[in-house]
């Protein structure tokens, strides 16, 4: 996809890779999978793109040189490099970058499923959904395109809600009423949940590349992170260290540079001395909106962590970053809780030890040894 779900949805890198789910229910008569229309007068041939919150179908598309309704697989057609512009009646969603996948948060070019605007356009596309069961597939009636006949909305507006109230009782759906933001987003949470995530963005270490953080609670006020390549176990690794200031053992971990399953922790150099983990520890879990266990053990001693990551925006004094995954940590042999937001090509940019410590980036910069 363009931006954020192929960063996020694997088309691109969250590199999630989406499944396109059952059509919408109802009593009517089974559907078939017909393509939208090619409307290619000349040039590049048209590819199939898939616009979801689940499949929608239904909905209007229009780029430069292709035009029609989705399916029930939500498929509709475009040529590389083309914006498209999803419609139901007068009321037009925000234009994207077409490409393979394209969801509400491709939209806005943010990863933040809090934002009023992505909130908004799910609530919609879900009250409209003939048989009320998003799960299915959304499907959009065409009652509903000649309710919004003429109608132009603003989907970040105060007065959204009732913008739309008209729409949504008319719109042939067994929904009524707008359904409120929170069954919205759970919807779309279990959508993203079926994706699996590419880490490789997220852990953007590179040659001499160095971090530098403020610590927010307790410890010294600055330190910095910095990243080498090399080897470790006859491994090829990069080796991300601590400033001595910070851990005065000079902490050492290795992370594996072939992040092709997953990135893994191997083990790390603590004064001098190496420690592998008795089988690589991944660094994050491979779904969003799912929980997860790790386990191993390390020099005869055993840890068990449950994760779970999700979509997030952080701000942090290096800037504001919106393509990001934050990870809940929670060691389930001490209780203790951290949070870390890792942030498309740029790395870790904010880590919370619940009750102990918080370190912000404030900037990247080059590492010289």
């Amino acid at each position: 996809m363009n931006r954020t779900l192929v960063h996020a949805f694997g088309v691109v890198g969250v590199s999630l890779t989406l499944c396109a789910c059952g059509g919408g229910g109802g009593s009517d008569p089974p559907k078939t999978n017909t393509p939208p229309p090619d409307n290619t007068p000349t040039g590049d041939p048209p590819s199939t793109g898939t616009f979801m919150d689940g499949p929608v179908e239904g909905i209007n598309f229009k780029t430069a040189t292709q035009s029609g309704t989705t399916d029930t697989d939500g498929h509709y057609s475009y040529v590389a490099g083309e914006t498209v512009i999803f419609s139901v009646g007068g009321i037009n969603f925000p234009s994207v970058t077409a490409s393979q996948v394209v969801t509400p948060l491709d939209m806005i070019a943010k990863t933040d499923l809090a934002d009023p605007t992505v909130v908004n356009i799910l609530r919609l596309l879900q009250s409209l959904d003939k048989d009320g069961d998003a799960s299915n597939g959304i499907q959009i009636a065409p009652a509903a395109h000649t309710a919004a006949t003429g109608l132009s909305i603003s989907f970040s507006s105060a007065t959204f809600e009732t913008d739309v109230a008209n729409l949504v009782a008319n719109s042939g759906s067994v929904t009524t009423a707008l359904i409120d933001a929170t069954t919205a987003v759970n919807h779309f949470k279990q959508t993203l949940s079926a994706q699996s995530i590419d880490w490789t963005p997220y852990f953007h270490y590179a040659n001499n590349r160095q971090w530098n953080y403020t610590l927010t609670t307790g410890g010294p006020q600055n330190i910095y992170e910095y990243v080498v390549e090399g080897t470790a176990n006859g491994k090829p690794v990069y080796i991300h260290g601590w400033d001595p200031i910070w851990d005065s053992s000079g902490t050492l971990e290795y992370v594996l540079k072939d992040m092709t399953n997953g990135p893994f922790w191997v083990g790390f150099r603590e004064s001098g001395m190496d420690h592998f983990f008795s089988t690589p520890t991944l660094i994050g879990c491979a779904k969003l909106y799912e929980s997860c266990s790790l386990q191993g053990s390390l020099d005869g001693m055993n840890y068990d962590f449950t994760w779970i990551s999700e979509l997030a925006t952080v701000t942090v004094p290096a800037g504001t970053y919106n393509d990001c995954i934050k990870t809940t940590q929670t060691d389930n042999l001490s209780g203790e809780v951290r949070h870390e937001w890792k942030c498309r090509d740029v790395g870790i940019a904010k880590s919370d030890k619940v009750g102990s410590f918080v370190y912000e980036l404030t900037s990247i910069s080059t590492y010289n040894p």
